[in-house]
């Protein structure tokens, strides 16, 4: 999820209008999303990353289930970049 400070506020859903997200909301949603994965039963299909991704996402990634694929040093953030 990006904020409005992000480095790209907007989204693929909508390019001509900017995310005005707070911080503090980004951080609360991936929260409660990220609960909802680890939440999920194992002996179902669980909910994923990728379907989170799908969902949420506003980033391009979001087609391939936040799959960025493969990238050089220097191309991401470096907080990113340092936790990859």
């Amino acid at each position: 999820l990006k904020h409005a400070f992000s480095r790209n506020p907007t989204s693929w859903r909508n390019p001509h209008e900017r995310i005005t997200r707070s911080l503090d909301d980004a951080v609360k949603q991936l929260s409660t999303i990220r609960a909802r994965i680890i939440a999920a039963p194992s002996f179902t299909r669980p909910y994923t990353f990728e379907d989170a991704a799908k969902t949420y996402s506003d980033c391009k990634s979001a087609a391939k289930g936040g799959d960025l694929g493969v990238f050089c040093r220097g191309k991401m953030n470096k907080t990113f970049e340092d936790a990859a």
